[in-house]
């Protein structure tokens, strides 16, 4: 798997991603590999595939959490969702829903429990377009969380992409100064701050 990474790097891939969901000295040995092998500049991400009880993922993203991992989709099964508020206090990396996540009333019930960073949107789950949409308009509800939780710097990070991605930059600089003056080592934020503004 490191090796496959490190071509992939080689080959110019702007993004590492790894699936996981097996035993913690397993996940954790696969990312360390994969780090030694791309660096810590190159962004990697995870997927657990729903593989993990709630006291493995925890272990397993504290363990991996000094890798500079963006971040965790689905480490748990759909119907352990109540345990993902909990889980993502727990954690330092960032937990994207995937499979629990099949409609817009899914999207708001997750984002108003404080459940996730990010949701993964695909056509094929989420109903064409139209409920596509309507999944996107739930994640308005994020800046709900800043009100919410206006000490975790995960919500300002957070914050600070959509409203990158929206095109409003200095609001995402805001949003991103925030996220790092909260949490220093916060080094995803550091460097979209100079993404965003070089000088």
């Amino acid at each position: 798997m490191a090796e496959n990474a490190k071509k992939y790097k080689e080959q110019g891939f702007p993004v590492i991603k790894v699936k996981l969901g097996e035993t913690k000295e397993k996940d954790a040995e696969r990312i360390h590999l994969v780090r030694e092998a791309i660096g810590y500049e190159l962004p990697l991400r995870i997927d657990a595939n729903q593989g993990w009880s709630f006291d493995t993922a925890v272990s397993v993203l504290q363990e991996i959490g000094k890798y500079n991992i963006q971040f965790c989709e689905q480490p748990m099964r759909y119907w352990d969702d109540d345990k993902l508020p909990e889980l993502r206090k727990l954690s330092p990396v960032k937990i994207m829903a995937d499979e629990s996540v099949y409609d817009h009333h899914d999207a708001k019930r997750l984002i108003k429990a404080g459940a996730c960073d990010y949701v993964n949107i695909k056509f094929s789950k989420s109903g064409g377009l139209l409920e596509a949409k309507k999944i996107n308009e739930a994640i308005v509800i994020f800046k709900l969380n800043v009100k919410e939780y206006p000490d975790s710097w995960n919500v300002y990070d957070s914050l600070g992409e959509a409203y990158m991605n929206n095109g409003e930059n200095k609001l995402a600089i805001e949003n991103y100064e925030k996220s790092v003056q909260l949490n220093p080592d916060n080094t995803g934020g550091k460097n979209m701050l100079k993404k965003l503004n070089p000088k």
